[in-house]
């Protein structure tokens, strides 16, 4: 479950730091700014759930490793003295890591977007728990039938509700399917790669491989940051409709609600230095 774009980016920057990389909605990393317009946008959530059926690993022992020719002839027209577009070409043809270990099978996965409020109750809304949120989204993904809250079923949105892997079309018999997975599997997650100049024997030019990779990471922790800053401006400065609601208690308990006019909310960087709350 991810309440914020950041939560959800940091999911591939684990994946990187960590050597790693999961699939489904998560193989393919996304700019935040896009991140932010589709999920998060409007006080949006979102959540990813996947159920996998790991058919074997595919592994390579480091006493194996070896670059095929069509590998090594590009390696060969890398030269010594650095090249940037050179070694940025490289980069855009074969990628900056090569992977040494694959689960392959198959992968039921949903995305369900909500809105946060779901999660908040208030003297006016219901709400739900953490855990029973949880619980529902479980259920969604696995169950046949799944028995789920009516207050879940009316407030949360499927994105993306399919199989990965399999006879894919099957998607009324999990049995069925499940049988089908080893004649048709699927890359379901990375588990392990490792930069390509971990395979270079020459020494300067696995350095100046090194150094073309990690000016590429630094450039596109540097874009991230900036889109995250321009995020944050904009969400200062969004104007949101509200409803103002409110209600009369006697004794405690709450006898009826009135709903009033509709306001405009100013953003917080529309605000007077005093009037701002920081929690």
């Amino acid at each position: 479950i991810f309440n914020k774009e950041n939560e959800l980016v940091d999911t591939w920057l684990r994946g990187y730091e960590e050597g790693g990389w999961s699939g489904g909605q998560f193989a393919r990393t996304k700019n935040i700014s896009h991140v932010f317009d589709l999920y998060f946008k409007d006080n949006q959530a979102t959540s990813i759930s996947q159920n996998l059926k790991v058919v074997y690993t595919v592994a390579v022992p480091d006493t194996k490793l070896k670059l095929n020719r069509y590998a090594q002839q590009a390696i060969n027209q890398l030269t010594s003295r650095y090249d940037e577009t050179l070694y940025n070409s490289f980069l855009d043809v074969w990628g900056t890591h090569i992977t040494v270990s694959n689960k392959v099978g198959g992968m039921t996965e949903q995305q369900v977007q909500f809105k946060k409020c779901l999660l908040d109750a208030t003297d006016f809304t219901d709400s739900m728990s953490l855990s029973s949120l949880e619980m529902n989204l479980k259920q969604d993904l696995v169950a046949e039938r799944p028995c789920i809250q009516h207050y879940y079923w009316q407030r949360r949105r499927k994105l993306v509700d399919h199989r990965i892997g399999g006879d894919v079309l099957m998607i009324n018999d999990a049995v069925k399917w499940e049988q089908t997975i080893v004649f048709a599997p699927a890359l379901l997650s990375i588990v392990k790669y490792i930069p390509w100049y971990n395979l270079i024997q020459n020494g300067t030019i696995k350095n100046n491989l090194e150094r073309a990779i990690k000016t590429r990471v630094q450039q596109m922790t540097l874009a991230r940051q900036q889109e995250a800053e321009q995020i944050r401006v904009t969400r200062a400065n969004m104007q949101l409709e509200a409803k103002v609601i409110y209600g009369y208690f006697i004794n405690g308990i709450m006898n009826y609600i009135v709903n009033d006019d509709t306001i405009i909310l100013n953003g917080s960087d529309q605000c007077r230095a005093e009037l701002i709350i920081i929690n």
